[in-house]
């Protein structure tokens, strides 16, 4: 009787998104591999990744275009559900906060080239909008994917609970036609954001187990 109802909310909750026009819940995540390989997502919370993952599915394809959503939009598509606009504004902030401090890194023989994700990230409060430009050096990983890309859909992403089941769920999704993916602990830790403290029961009992 449970799962049923249940079952009957989330068919009512697909209903309501579809009559909206948003259709939030068959949105695709879709980026090039280098998204995985060359940026780690250090010290993000599972509504930080919501938030991220939600906007490279709305930036995909614009290009260099500066991208607006409406706080109920972005919360649909993130799978919000707490009704504190001032939390979801805090989040946001948090969210920037730490893309701010993450850098994608490219280097050869000549050079080294250092950029963060999006250079604009404009949220108004009286508005309840937020606008998001891509940087021009970041469009390829989300422009004009025919090969060597990412997928899976948003709502399964934001189904999950913990930070570390979104962190695996995206990286075992490289491995879709393989079915299995091989880690080495050290590659683990690193992917997965885990603390160095954690020795290999913590790793279980905290990170693995509620996977």
């Amino acid at each position: 009787i449970i799962n049923y109802k249940k079952y009957i909310r989330q068919l009512f909750k697909e209903y309501k998104a579809t009559k909206r026009g948003d259709n939030f819940m068959n949105e695709i995540v879709k980026y090039h591999k280098d998204f995985e390989n060359k940026l780690v997502l250090k010290n993000f919370t599972a509504s930080e990744l919501n938030f991220l993952m939600a906007i490279c599915t709305k930036v995909r394809d614009k290009k260099e275009e500066e991208i607006m959503f409406t706080f109920n939009e972005l919360k649909n598509i993130s799978n919000w559900t707490n009704k504190n606009d001032k939390d979801f504004i805090r989040s946001l902030e948090m969210t920037n906060k730490k893309l701010i401090e993450l850098t994608f890194r490219f280097e050869n023989e000549k050079e080294i080239i250092m950029f963060v994700l999006f250079p604009t990230f404009h949220i108004d409060k009286d508005e309840k909008t937020l606008k998001v430009a891509v940087n021009t050096k970041f469009a390829y990983l989300l422009n004009n994917l025919s090969n060597n890309f990412n997928w899976y859909q948003l709502k399964d992403f934001t189904s999950l609970k913990s930070k570390y089941s979104k962190l695996l769920y995206k990286e075992l999704m490289l491995f879709k036609d393989t079915g299995y993916r091989i880690f080495k602990i050290e590659d683990f830790r690193k992917k997965l954001d885990i603390p160095e403290k954690y020795r290999m029961t913590h790793i279980n009992q905290y990170v693995l187990k509620p996977i």
